[in-house]
């Protein structure tokens, strides 16, 4: 397990044999581990890393790695983990460990996992859509950052972005393709229009006519003196912070109700109420983050 091994999966005599190739494989040098991986077609570390004084170490360890990944492709590949595109066998160890997780976990859990995926969630969307959701973006969490940004690409997303904001760059990417659906369009309000002038007599006669028809005049329309939308301001009452609260707050108010109404928090008979109220939060704070 360690090594990124499906012990739980495997023969013994398979294990064995595993365990034999790699302790062999780390005895070798690097020149001789260059060879192994050309014989078996497989593709090791670029060769200028073992020009580097004092990374033999390192080029060993990723030359190991990827002769792991070949022996265990077939295995994960029959999961649906990309075993190569994750670039080592610890990396599919652990989505696979992630995933028999999630087959297990309540519908709150679900729930908990796809906020903390920025992953938007219909209040008539299914368990096992929102699976699926978490399923697909913890695999898209462990790819390397070159992987994920193929990703972004594919589905017109922002790929930028360095390897310390790889998050950003997932979450940028789960926003996208599982974002709130847009409000309808508020109808449009009625234009004041002035009868007077559809006549095509003298002006002063329009002026005498539009006196005598007492019509009011024209409503004076002001600007709102908050810049906040109208439609987001439930999104803030939900949250029971005010409408000029900054990102620090909409997050700091989002977490302790998470945390107050996540269902497995809350005792049975009020678990439904308690599951939507945390549906509300979490539509609230996708909602805001945007």
């Amino acid at each position: 397990r360690e090594l990124g091994l499906p012990s739980d999966h495997l023969r013994h005599q398979e294990l064995l044999d595993l365990q034999r190739d790699v302790a062999l494989w780390r005895a070798l040098p690097v020149a001789d581990l260059r060879l192994e991986c050309r014989a078996r077609n497989v593709a090791g570390p670029p060769f200028d890393i073992g020009m580097v004084t004092g990374r033999d170490q390192e080029l060993k360890e990723l030359l190991v790695d990827a002769l792991l990944v070949e022996r265990c492709e077939a295995w994960y590949e029959r999961r649906g983990i990309p075993v190569r595109r994750l670039g080592s066998v610890k990396a599919a160890a652990r989505v696979a460990e992630r995933w028999e997780q999630l087959e297990t976990m309540s519908e709150g859990g679900l729930l908990f996992k796809a906020s903390a995926f920025c992953i938007h969630v219909e209040k008539d969307c299914k368990k096992t859509e929102v699976a699926e959701r978490v399923r697909q973006a913890t695999l898209w969490s462990e790819l390397p950052l070159k992987e994920l940004q193929k990703v972004c690409r594919i589905h017109g997303v922002n790929s930028i972005g360095r390897e310390d904001q790889k998050k950003e760059v997932l979450h940028r990417l789960t926003s996208a393709l599982w974002a709130p659906k847009p409000a309808p369009p508020p109808p449009p309000e009625p234009q004041y229009r002035n009868p007077a002038a559809d006549n095509f007599a003298s002006r002063d006669w329009q002026r005498t006519t539009y006196r005598k028809m007492n019509l009011p005049p024209p409503p004076n329309k002001q600007l709102p003196k908050t810049t906040v939308p109208p439609k987001m301001v439930p999104h803030f009452k939900t949250l029971g912070i005010p409408s000029s609260s900054g990102s620090a707050e909409v997050k700091k108010a989002y977490r302790r109700l998470a945390l107050k109404y996540h269902p497995d928090k809350n005792l049975e008979a009020s678990k439904e109420e308690a599951s939507r109220r945390f549906r509300e939060v979490a539509d609230a704070y996708a909602a805001l983050s945007q």
